[in-house]
């Protein structure tokens, strides 16, 4: 929540918590929109599987009403000029809320050498991109607000005489009409041979509710973007995808001694199967039950799996149990810091976790995937709506040991996002050890919630009483409190919130009052970690509480370094040794809480960079 006299970085006035004021929204009229349009010569253009580079191909840039035909609008051939030239000014004009979508900050270079560049906000380049709930990815100068371009998907754009024509939201208060409602990807590849530049910039997104395509986008021009490729649900390969929720995974597999950049996501959402509170269907849904894996450059899909025998990609695989969509992301591991993913971790909506062991000692796709197991399975609805929990997001993995064994941890918690309000399921905040992945296994069998230690009224768990337990999981506890975020974990603490909806007021998503719940606790016993330096060893140390209304989002982790003060348990002056005085800021939404100090080399705080094996392995301590 913003104060009634709080200046936007970018705004000229005072515009508070008004959204129709101030922000990039207001310095449209300062410069005409540079409006890029795809059109029939930017096709799904999917190549090869296997191939090792992208091809692109210009989009156009809409400069006056008649650059698009009538039918382009989502009007009748037969309209009028004025109607053409109506819907034109919208577009031009046109910002949509960004619903669901998250705005990406990309770096393309800086001036001097890094270290000053770091202290000096005015020696770089950074671009802001967002798409928003009227089609359009904008790029935008994260400095001055100033917009580069603004890109449309031709479906999109056929949209405008639909969007533009009647009020956003229909009596029952739900929306009418969505966009590019996600978040998108992106893959920065610096330049060799100046890396105080950016060679290429790729961005990867999807419609989440707008509807059931990928968009791949190269961006290296930050005023001019081109085309790479589209993936359409419901045809051919793809022909299981439902609306685009899962956020792509960059990552990077060996095919036959060949690196290939990857793009793993989900199957999606399906509308039919969990739209109506209380709906679900025991044999699984209609659409949305399938893990892809595409090659990043072309979109040429490598492999998939999903519950029946369907045709597509260099290689598939059937798992009888992937019956429920999967809309969070796929979370990848690279355990041995090679830059190879090795694997990959899922969750769906009927409450399962499945883990995708892949081998990238492979002579092809064939061989790319070594067994697709059910790691969980943590509530089916068997026991009617109270027992039936559903995961709508990415889990965290990180790495642990018990009994003097390496293993897996996964973080995860369960909440009906598409009904927040719910208050009968009864939904945890799990953490599972799996224990078979680093020894190269399938689990010996299935964990379900009764396998696991329940912490939920016992802050310090003893080791022996996990020590023959595949994990814990504590209960939330509130009037309708579910996770509807990934959690994230630093230095052995896991973050998370909770969302807990005040049933008394009224029965609309939008307008209900809320609050919200930050958590942290240990990833090895759910024990409170203690935020702002409370923590007297109860259960409600876990959690801090928020009274900022709306969906809490997954908690960011800042690293303070020594000696720049703020609200962290740190603020030294020691720079000797790796973190030393350095400190924690944990924010969730608009709060900000100290997450205490840094202890050891967890993260490097300067910049992204590629480390060898033997470097990721000292800086981790793993295996």
């Amino acid at each position: 929540i913003f104060m009634e006299n709080s200046r936007g970085f970018w705004s000229k006035d005072v515009d508070g918590p008004e959204v129709t004021l101030g922000g990039a929204r207001s310095l449209l009229g300062d410069e005409k929109r540079r409006l890029f349009v795809a059109d029939a010569s930017n096709d799904d253009d999917i190549g090869s599987a296997s191939g090792t580079s992208a091809s692109s191909t210009s989009i156009p840039l809409i400069q006056m009403p008649d650059d698009l035909e009538k039918t382009e609008y989502g009007l009748d051939a037969s309209a009028s000029d004025e109607q053409r030239n109506l819907l034109f000014g919208k577009l031009m004009t046109s910002w949509g809320d960004p619903l669901h979508s998250e705005p990406r900050l990309v770096n393309y270079g800086y001036q001097g050498d890094i270290e000053s560049a770091r202290q000096d906000p005015d020696k770089q380049d950074n671009v802001l991109f967002v798409s928003t709930n009227d089609g359009m990815l904008h790029a935008l100068d994260a400095k001055s607000g100033k917009e580069y371009f603004t890109f449309m998907p031709a479906e999109q754009a056929a949209m405008a005489a639909k969007r533009y024509s009647q009020p956003p939201l229909d009596a029952d208060n739900d929306r009418t009409t969505y966009g590019l409602d996600s978040p998108w990807t992106v893959w920065r590849q610096p330049d060799p041979d100046n890396m105080t530049k950016v060679d290429k910039v790729y961005l990867y997104g999807g419609m989440r509710r707008g509807g059931r395509n990928y968009y791949a986008l190269d961006v290296s021009d930050k005023e001019r973007p081109r085309w790479l490729w589209r993936i359409r649900g419901g045809n051919g390969a793809f022909v299981e995808m439902g609306q685009t929720w899962s956020p792509p995974t960059l990552g990077q597999v060996m095919l036959d001694d060949k690196a290939v950049p990857v793009l793993i996501f989900g199957g999606g959402y399906s509308p039919f199967d969990h739209d109506a509170e209380g709906q679900f269907s025991g044999s699984g849904d209609l659409m949305g039950n399938a893990i892809y894996v595409v090659n990043a450059n072309t979109g040429g899909l490598i492999w998939k799996v999903t519950a029946g025998g369907s045709s597509g990609g260099l290689a598939r695989d059937s798992h009888s149990d992937m019956k429920w969509s999967i809309p969070g992301a796929v979370s990848a591991g690279d355990i041995n810091f090679d830059g190879f993913t090795d694997y990959l971790y899922a969750a769906d909506l009927g409450g399962q976790v499945f883990r995708v062991d892949l081998n990238n000692q492979n002579d092809g796709a064939s061989k790319l995937v070594k067994r697709v197991v059910t790691l969980a399975q943590l509530g089916d609805g068997a026991g009617g709506d109270e027992g039936r929990r559903r995961f709508y997001e990415a889990p965290a993995i990180t790495l642990g040991e018990r009994n003097d064994t390496w293993l897996l941890r996964v973080a995860l918690g369960s909440g009906y996002r598409a009904h927040p309000l719910d208050t009968q399921a009864d939904e945890h905040f799990f953490v599972l050890e799996d224990s078979s992945a680093l020894t190269d296994q399938a689990p010996a069998e299935v964990i379900t919630d009764g396998d696991l230690l329940d912490v939920t009224s016992n802050a310090s768990p003893s080791e022996d009483q996990l020590k023959d337990k595949p994990g814990w999981m504590i209960e939330l506890k509130g009037d309708g409190e579910k996770v509807l975020s990934s959690p994230a974990i630093v230095q052995g603490t896991i973050y998370f919130t909770t969302y807990l909806p005040d049933t008394g007021s009224l029965q609309q998503t939008c307008t209900v009052k809320s609050k919200s719940r930050l958590y942290a606790v240990s990833a090895a016993n759910g024990s409170p970690q203690g935020l702002d330096g409370n923590n007297s060893g109860t259960v409600n140390d876990r959690y801090t509480e928020s009274t900022t209304e709306g969906l809490p989002s997954t908690p960011q982790v800042l690293i303070l370094p020594p000696g720049s003060g703020g609200d962290g348990g740190g603020g030294g002056s020691d720079s000797s040794s790796c973190g030393a005085g350095g400190s924690l800021v944990v924010l969730s939404g608009t709060s900000v809480h100290d997450g205490g100090e840094l202890r050891g080399c967890p993260l490097q705080k300067t910049r992204w960079y590629e480390l060898d094996q033997a470097g990721g392995k000292d800086l981790f301590d793993g295996p």
